[in-house]
This record gives structure tokens, sequence and C-alpha cells, in this order.
């Protein structure tokens, strides 16, 4: 930011420089171009911050609320507190971010035909995490996915994961992103273990690459 600040004090002074000699009456528009420039970059620096910061402080309310409605369940509480699962930021723009599930290299993408999600590399055992905070939707086995787990996050947005060899969520549980939902594996219509991961918007399979972050 103070680099990009110093080109843009060295090109107003040569810009005012030229504009006194040829353009005299001309100094109050180089001023708002300079001033424009100045917030233009403050704006492009300090912007990706502000946003990482409404990401964290989001993730803390989540973490904050899901800590309260656990102690509340163990202290008899019947205030019932509900997790927040996407920021208002999130609501206003459509701009939904998940995690990625787990960290294998991807071995086959999303083609909307006869592949709706993608495959991610993996080993039997390893863990398979939350993408979001929610609330796992269902817990079943498919022809196809072999066990699998759907989990809700609002405003239409699902993801599931299949050919899990071992899901340690059940149905109705709230849940925050990174959490373990279960292990990979090779159940169902699967040529090795991996894991099959699908993002969903109010019932319609999308590109998880788009969001996965």
């Amino acid at each position: 930011m103070i680099s990009d600040l110093i080109r843009l004090s060295a090109l107003y002074v040569l810009v005012r420089v030229f504009v006194v000699i040829a353009m005299p009456k001309s100094k109050i528009i180089v001023k708002y171009i300079f001033y424009t420039g100045i917030a233009l970059t403050i704006l492009g620096t300090v912007g990706p911050y502000l946003t990482r910061v409404l990401d964290d402080v989001h993730d803390l309310s989540v973490a904050y609320v899901g800590t309260k409605k656990v102690a509340n369940n163990v202290l008899g509480d019947s205030t019932k507190v509900d997790v927040g699962y996407q920021s208002v930021i999130e609501k206003w723009l459509g701009n939904v971010k998940f995690d990625w599930p787990t960290k294998g290299k991807i071995t086959q993408g999303f083609n909307g035909k006869d592949h709706h999600g993608i495959d991610l590399a993996g080993d039997i055992g390893d863990k398979i995490k939350a993408s979001r905070p929610g609330k796992v939707s269902k817990v079943g086995e498919h022809e196809i996915y072999g066990h699998f787990i759907v989990i809700n996050h609002g405003n239409g947005w699902e993801t599931l994961y299949a050919h899990c060899s071992e899901i340690v969520v059940t149905e109705g549980r709230e849940i925050l992103n990174g959490d373990t939902i279960g292990m990979i594996g090779s159940s169902g219509k699967s040529s090795g273990p991996h894991l099959h991961f699908e993002i969903k918007v109010k019932g319609t399979c999308v590109n998880p690459t788009k969001y996965l972050e």
C-alpha cells in the first residue's frame, strides 16, 4: 500500500508539473484524478483484509453460538439457539464459500451431465471434514453413492459427501466447518477409495471448484 501511494505521489508531481506548464487551468482536474487514485489504491489494498476480518468475525460468531447451543443442551436450558449458517454479507451477495472437505487432489471433475460433483483422492480412513456450518439433513446408503452424508447449509445450499467407509454424524446434528463427519472409503459404485463431493443450490448441482477456497 505504501509503495502504491509513493508511486501515485510521484506520478502526481510529474503530471502537475506538466499541467502547470501546458494546461495551467486544469490543475483541479489533476487533483481529483490523484485523490481518486489514492482512494482506489486504499480500497484495493484494504478491501481483501476487511473481507477476511468479516469472515473471521462470522466464523467466531458461529462457533460461539454453536458452543452455546451445546452448553444449553448439557445444562438443560430450554432456550433454543440456532446456528447462523450464513453471514449477512453472504446472503446479500450470494457469495457463499466452502472449505475443502479433504486434502486430496481432484481425480475427476464436474461436468453437470453424468458427474455432478468432483472426486477427491484419498485413502480409506482419511477424515472427511464439513465444508461449512450446517445441519446434517440425511445419512444413508445408495447403490451408486454408497454410504453418504448430506448437510443443509441454509438458503437452499447443500453439500453431499459420498463413498464413505464410515460415518460419524447422525441426522439432525448441527456442525461447524472443519468438523469430522466421516471417513473416506470405496462404498457404492467406486473403483477405489475417494470422496465424491457435490454442492447443490436449491436442488441444482453446481461446479464445486467455483466455491471452494
